[in-house]
């Protein structure tokens, strides 16, 4: 059993099934593009699908490879159950079907959770008489508990997002500000994954988490066999959970900052690709940071030439693997500057 936020949840470990299962490589849109799918939009409605993947069946004779054993006896499931590896893409690609020319347009959807977002509330209830037509013909059921109809903002993948921009959850705000220091590897990993996810609302993220990041170096995690084992940096296999850290006064600042930047956030607006983007960056011999804005109060007019070319050399791997990079192609200034960057790389 797994719990999830107020509720337990069945799953079944499936490592070795899906160690022998064909990957299905249907693409699962990024969050980005999610929510930049709402920019300008003023009315939403969200639905979920109701108990998700148990809508889809399994074929009769493949439901012997999802058997499992428990006190009670040996079962195997006649729909697709949470935990196989080819459920998300299955999921998403039905859905994506549902919602065909409403895709991208009046309509998102990620995995079982559906945004029907519009200009005007016309656009919106024709929108969701034809998505529900669809969905009613298909047989797919949604949870009434779980659906959200004509709102000026809704809380979609653990952020608060509307037409303006995307915010913290209040809800995950909380939970971040009660989240217990670290005193376990484990700890560590599970608190820089929570913060890692918001790490786009808090300025110079990287800065302020050192002194935690830090205390993950010399760990690696090693594949043996169909898992993995976290190893030390002296080749002995180890425990996250019983490996304690050390903390002293900046570990305790940095967990501190973080908390409380993510708990008082900033929201983040939407990129509007009808306006010019300006990159700022700035580099050190301790790292490498850039931010993207773009300027709404005032038009600077054309863009401005290259002052200072970058050495692409001393720029990190990861930046051209940045969320913003695709933003940046779309720009008419900024496009050659990256193509050639990435030519020279």
């Amino acid at each position: 059993m797994v719990r999830q936020y107020e509720k337990w949840r069945f799953c079944v470990d499936y490592r070795q099934l899906n160690a022998h299962t064909i990957p299905d490589s249907y693409p699962l849109p990024t969050t980005d593009s999610v929510f930049n799918s709402l920019t300008g939009k003023r009315i939403f409605s969200s639905l979920d699908a109701l108990r998700g993947y148990h809508q889809l069946g399994v074929r009769e004779q493949d439901r012997w490879k999802t058997a499992f054993t428990c006190h009670r006896g040996l079962f195997q499931y006649k729909t697709v159950s949470f935990g196989l590896r080819n459920a998300p893409a299955v999921f998403q690609r039905l859905m994506d079907a549902l919602l065909g020319e409403l895709r991208w347009k009046d309509a998102v959807v990620y995995i079982d959770d559906v945004v029907v977002a519009t200009h005007t509330m016309a656009e919106h209830v024709a929108a969701l008489d034809t998505l529900l037509a669809r969905v009613s013909v298909a047989g797919l059921r949604f949870s009434p508990t779980k659906c959200t109809f004509a709102v000026s903002s809704l809380v979609l993948l653990g952020r608060k997002v509307s037409g303006a921009g995307v915010a913290v959850w209040s809800d995950r705000a909380k939970a971040v500000l009660d989240l217990p220091r670290p005193r376990t590897l484990r700890d560590l990993y599970h608190a820089l994954g929570l913060f890692g996810y918001y790490r786009a609302f808090v300025p110079r993220f990287a800065t302020v988490a050192a002194p935690l990041s830090q205390l993950t170096q010399g760990w690696r995690y090693d594949r043996v066999g169909e898992r993995y084992q976290l190893v030390g940096s002296d080749g002995v296999a180890a425990s996250a959970a019983r490996v304690e850290i050390p903390w002293g006064d900046a570990q305790q600042s940095a967990f501190d900052q973080l908390k409380a930047a993510i708990a008082s956030p900033p929201v983040l607006a939407h990129p509007d690709p009808t306006r010019p983007y300006l990159l700022y960056v700035d580099a050190s011999k301790e790292g490498f940071g850039a931010v993207l804005h773009q300027v709404f109060e005032r038009d600077d007019g054309p863009g401005a030439p290259t002052m200072f070319p970058l050495d692409v050399h001393l720029l990190p791997s990861t930046v051209k693997k940045e969320r913003w990079r695709a933003w940046l192609l779309s720009d008419r200034f900024f496009a050659p500057i990256v193509r050639s960057l990435e030519a020279g790389d």
